[in-house]
């Protein structure tokens, strides 16, 4: 490969140039609304035009459709029929940020803080004592929406996330690091000053962040209306890329079946209650795929060449892993390790495959023919339906899936994600007998060994919970969508 420096050694005012262009542009487009907006221009500029002010196309025309504020998509038409085939150039405008929680503003110890969730895959440690600066948007009730950027001018606050002092951090300074900072502690200090009353009133300096929000923002209820994120702010020089950030949709499920849509349909019946439109409902389930229904665990278990007799617990995190459910699948892995008559699958993600094997040759672990560990499980219903036991996140379609193979499940909700909704995924199946829900603080592997171990020897309990896991399961989920969406058409 030839170096870049030496092939434009003898002018680089053109590498300079486009280098300074990129920094401004990365500058100025923090969001995935800000990277569209400033796309727009630059793409005006270049002669491209909105497709919606255009009434005829021909060869040649440039034109760009902005899809919502949230990606954008540009065509050259070309003088070959469209049949012949495209060219196509596509990019991200996302990148791993902190994402502010759907009520995301309390107040503890005289401090308000942000309640945040992390997307993508961050070093936790390099967000603490740090500048960042808040970008996004809020949907307010009457439907419109108010950019906030909190951060950026020369005379802005900056907000920051707060790390142990030195003397403090002795046990912290033991850990990996990938836990050195969780990512529960990821919080973000907003601000410590309280509002001026004469009054005995509680969680003042909150009154005194919503005053200030309202005076700036016209925001009236913050706690409603949260949907923003923090990133490093622009004047600062860090070596990571965990330096771009992006609002979600500004349109949460409520708002949108309110105002937008004729049917909601469903996951859970329990859902119905987040809901005021309740003729709009219709509980449907999540849809599975066929194969999902007609596997029984002796042939899967054939097909995977697992022994028919052995009780099998299968842990998974996802396709890029769950630091938390590892950490303490690991432990499960080692107690389960040789033990007679038992076998575990682990599925670590690819994110954590090569640390959970150079952690288990660091401690010395021999893993026996009773242990499989996979980066990515690519033929799960297989692997379901041939469980006795199930440890995952609670997602909308991991519980689907597993609902529908009939089988007992841990579910461990993910603590990082908007308005809770995997602890109520996992509540629904819980509270009907098919599932131990088992919340991320709780978890230790005491805990789940204890679990694992009590249902490994107690096989009628778990027959029991996956006979109650599939009374819950969606059946008929398309049927139902497909026949209620022709009715409405």
């Amino acid at each position: 490969m030839e170096n870049a420096w030496k092939k434009y050694a003898g002018n680089l005012d053109p590498v300079m140039s486009f280098g300074k262009d990129y920094i401004d542009f990365m500058s100025l487009s923090k969001t995935e609304r800000e990277t569209v907006d400033n796309s727009i221009e630059i793409a005006e500029k270049a002669g491209f035009k909105d497709l919606n002010t255009v009434s005829e196309l021909k060869a040649g025309d440039k034109v760009y459709f902005n899809n919502r504020g949230k990606s954008l998509f540009l065509f050259v038409l070309g003088k070959e029929d469209l049949a012949k085939g495209l060219n196509i150039l596509g990019a991200h405008v996302d990148s791993p940020r902190l994402d502010l929680k759907q009520h995301p503003l309390y107040e503890d110890s005289g401090l308000v803080l942000l309640d945040t969730h992390y997307y993508g895959g961050i070093k936790k440690y390099q967000w603490v004592a740090q500048p960042l600066a808040l970008h996004g948007v809020v949907c307010k009730k009457d439907g419109s929406l108010v950019k906030v950027v909190i951060g950026e001018s020369e005379d802005d606050p900056v907000v920051g996330v707060s790390d142990l002092l030195i003397h403090l951090a002795a046990d912290q300074m033991k850990k990996t690091g990938s836990n050195v900072v969780e990512g529960e502690d990821l919080n973000v200090l907003f601000g410590s000053i309280p509002a001026t009353t004469e009054e005995d009133e509680k969680e003042l300096v909150k009154k005194n962040i919503l005053n200030l929000l309202k005076e700036k923002y016209d925001i009236e209820i913050w706690d409603e209306a949260g949907v923003l994120e923090v990133g490093m702010p622009d004047g600062n020089s860090f070596d990571i890329e965990e330096a771009k950030i992006h609002p979600k949709d500004e349109i949460t499920a409520a708002f949108a079946a309110k105002n937008h849509v004729n049917k909601v349909f469903l996951g859970f019946a329990d859902a119905a209650k987040y809901f005021k439109e309740p003729e709009k409902m219709v509980e449907a389930g999540n849809p599975v795929r066929k194969s999902f229904f007609s596997l029984s665990k002796e042939k899967a278990r054939e097909k995977l060449g697992f022994p028919q007799e052995d009780f099998i617990v299968f842990s998974f995190g996802g396709s890029l892993g769950a630091e938390k459910i590892n950490e303490v699948a690991f432990d499960l892995m080692e107690a389960v390790n040789g033990h007679e008559k038992m076998r575990m699958v682990f599925g670590t993600g690819k994110w954590y495959y090569d640390s959970i094997l150079e952690k288990a040759e660091t401690k010395g672990i021999t893993l026996k023919d009773n242990i499989l560990i996979k980066d990515y499980i690519d033929d799960m219903e297989n692997y379901l339906a041939a469980s006795d036991l199930i440890i995952s996140r609670a997602g909308a379609l991991s519980v689907a899936e597993t609902t529908v193979c009939g089988r007992a499940c841990i579910l461990i909700p993910s603590p990082n994600v908007t308005g809770n909704h995997q602890y109520y995924n996992a509540k629904a199946v819980a509270d009907r007998g098919g599932a131990i829900l088992l919340e991320e603080k709780d978890l230790t592997s005491e805990r789940l060994i204890k679990e694992v171990m009590h249902l490994k020897n107690n096989p009628e309990i778990a027959e029991k919970m996956g006979r109650a896991a599939k009374a819950c399961a969606p059946m008929k989920a398309l049927d139902i969508i497909y026949d209620e969406v022709m009715r409405t058409l």
